[in-house]
């Protein structure tokens, strides 16, 4: 409630999605993985079979955590919050490392 009742906060938040989820969007899909159009403060890459080896792998790697798309009807998707240029740095960085492994 106390983050609703700032509108500093809420328009810093706001400016921060605006900004990133189509930056990340972009920087999933060039890495295989599109994903549906997004009004959220998430995206949800399609990456098929192996999603939940990612899921886990970001996790264990990096301690970043992802949900499974299938919990919100998208199987086959990870629900990924969006976060600071910082956070989406670093979540593309440990991506690319653990797809390039496999």
């Amino acid at each position: 409630m106390a983050a609703l009742e700032d509108p500093e906060h809420l328009e810093r938040t706001r400016a921060l999605i605006l900004t990133e989820r189509p930056r990340l969007l972009e920087e999933i899909a060039r890495r295989g993985a599109p994903a549906p159009p997004s009004q959220a403060n998430f995206i949800l890459p399609r990456v098929g079979e192996q999603a939940d080896a990612l899921r886990a792998a970001l996790f264990q790697k990096a301690g970043i955590l992802v949900r499974e798309g299938a919990a919100v009807g998208f199987p086959g998707h990870l629900r990924i919050s969006v976060g600071t240029r910082e956070h989406n740095n670093r979540l593309l960085e440990v991506w690319d490392r653990t797809t390039s492994a496999r």
